[in-house]
């Protein structure tokens, strides 16, 4: 077990950021530099990251030796020393699909009530070949959960989920959250991998990250966690979330109030005594879809950063969506530097356009698919020559309308 584990809770943010986060980065500029060992912050989202390193620079607190990572991130570090070899999303598509292809065999002369049975096999194995992402999505929150396939009443499926695991081992992959477990239970016995973590910014939806943090603490010389208090809207899972902490650590210590914190009243005491306040600056924009909407939050944002006093705009959004992506681009447009919180993560070579279009025109040779597969790559690597994608197009098309046929053979 860690030497030392603070556990702290808190409603307030600013109270949090007085009494817990400042002091412990400016207790960690002064030597985390000096260490070997890494000094981890470890946090849900990069914009947690982001606003965190807003605030340090502000106050000119060195951020050198300490690293901030996300649960991605924090799981390859934990990985780095073990021999477990996490899979690609994409490795766990093609394995899910084999097994799934190989449950799709029908016997030559089935009775009529095995004949039925095997024709609902044979369709759910059919659907999971085609688009293994669903189960692959349920295997991951019932893995997350620690419950077994077998828990599901779903005779159909439980085969190609058998199969799947098998060909899994075979290749000598291990699942992430049979990997977060067993790093949570090797975590005490190994050496610190960190000299000092701080986690912020958990709650009870990130249960499915619990394992993982919990080794990520056991592996550090010194850990605070910073919790927050119940909420409202989810207080019985928070409260569970808190409990399981102070069940693995001890009891969480009350964060002190910020000095500043506003008390029980609505007002200050100049606004009691009558002084008049300078009422805020507020704007209403509507637009007809997201594209206007992004628009004119582009335009807001210039109109912000042309005032003197302007030294950092945030964006805020109800939720990931179109509406973020648009904005991003809308910024970049404007070559406004700009941290995306949300997110432009780089498809993987199996999910990007390309892909896609190249396996399109693998199943179907046509001349619609050859043009989606050009169009998708810009025509690079000197395909046709050289040409244009204009010209190949038209050459193509002229041949078509000739013979009226679309095969790429024939063409």
């Amino acid at each position: 077990m860690s030497a030392k584990v603070s556990l702290q809770i808190g409603a307030s943010n600013a109270a949090a950021w007085e009494n817990v986060l400042l002091p412990w980065f400016q207790a960690a500029a002064r030597v985390s530099w000096l260490r070997q060992d890494t000094t981890l912050v470890v946090v849900p989202y990069r914009s947690h990251a982001y606003a965190i390193k807003g605030r340090l620079l502000d106050r000119g607190i060195s951020l050198l030796g300490i690293r901030f990572v996300s649960p991605p991130e924090l799981r390859e570090l934990m990985v780095a020393r073990s021999e477990a070899r996490l899979p690609l999303r994409e490795h766990l598509r093609l394995l899910l699909s084999i097994s799934a292809e190989e449950g799709m065999q029908l016997p030559d002369d089935p009775t009529r009530r095995e004949k039925r049975m095997l024709e609902l096999d044979f369709l759910a194995a059919k659907s999971v070949a085609r688009a293994p992402d669903h189960l692959l999505r349920t295997l991951d929150q019932l893995g997350a959960a620690g419950w077994d396939f077998s828990a599901l009443n779903l005779p159909a499926l439980r085969e190609i989920e058998a199969h799947f695991r098998q060909q899994v081992m075979a290749c000598g992959f291990e699942l992430v959250h049979a990997v977060d477990r067993r790093a949570a239970l090797d975590a005490g016995d190994t050496d610190p991998l960190f000299a000092n973590i701080l986690v912020s910014g958990f709650n009870a939806a990130h249960w499915p990250q619990w394992p993982l943090l919990k080794a990520a603490v056991l592996s550090a010389r010194e850990a605070t966690v910073l919790l927050e208090d119940p909420r409202d809207e989810a207080r019985d899972l928070d409260e569970v979330w808190v409990g399981t902490w102070e069940e693995a650590f001890g009891e969480a210590k009350p964060i002190a109030a910020s000095v500043s914190q506003i008390g029980d009243t609505l007002f200050t005491e100049a606004e009691m005594q009558g002084a008049s306040v300078r009422p805020a600056n507020y704007s209403f924009l509507v637009g007809a879809d997201a594209t206007e909407q992004a628009e004119a939050i582009a335009l807001t944002c210039v109109r912000f950063l042309a005032q003197k006093n302007c030294t950092r705009i945030g964006i805020v959004f109800a939720g990931s969506g179109s509406l973020p992506r648009l904005v991003a681009r809308a910024l970049s447009k404007l070559e406004i530097p700009h941290n995306d919180g949300f997110g432009h993560p780089v498809p993987s070579l199996f999910e990007s356009a390309e892909w896609r279009a190249w396996l399109q025109l693998q199943r179907g040779p046509r001349l619609n698919s050859l043009l989606r597969f050009l169009s998708a790559r810009q025509n690079r690597d000197g395909l046709f020559s050289g040409l244009s994608i204009q010209v190949v197009e038209k050459t193509l098309r002229s041949a078509h309308a000739e013979v009226l046929i679309d095969d790429l053979s024939v063409l």
